[in-house]
C-alpha cells in the first residue's frame, strides 16, 4: 500500500492539490473567468462559488469548475465575446 500512497502524494504534489483540498485562490480565479463568460456569452449558468475553511476549496469543485471553463473555450469562440467597454477596454487598447 505504501507504494501506492508515494504514487498519488507525488501525483498531488505535481498538481498542487494536497489532502484532496485546493487552494481557494486558485478556485476564485477559474470561477471568475468562468463567471465572466456566463455573462458575456448569456449562458444561463447557475454558478455558485464554492467556500470552504482555511483558504481551501474541495478538490472536485476545482476540478468541476475547470472542465466547465474548459467546455466553454472549446465550445465558443473568442469572436463569440463582445468587445470589452470603459476601462478594460483602456487596458486591453494600452496593451
Amino acid at each position: 500500500m505504501g507504494k501506492f500512497n508515494d504514487t498519488f502524494n507525488i501525483l498531488g504534489f505535481l498538481l498542487g492539490i494536497k489532502n484532496s483540498k485546493a487552494l481557494k485562490e486558485d478556485y476564485d480565479k477559474i470561477y471568475a473567468q468562468v463567471e465572466f463568460l456566463n455573462e458575456k456569452l448569456n449562458l444561463g449558468l447557475k454558478l455558485r462559488p464554492c467556500f470552504s475553511l482555511k483558504n481551501k476549496v474541495p478538490k472536485n469543485s476545482l476540478i468541476e469548475m475547470q472542465t466547465l471553463f474548459d467546455k466553454i473555450i472549446t465550445e465558443h469562440s473568442p469572436s463569440d465575446v463582445p468587445a470589452a467597454t470603459g476601462e478594460l477596454r483602456e487596458k486591453q487598447l494600452k496593451f
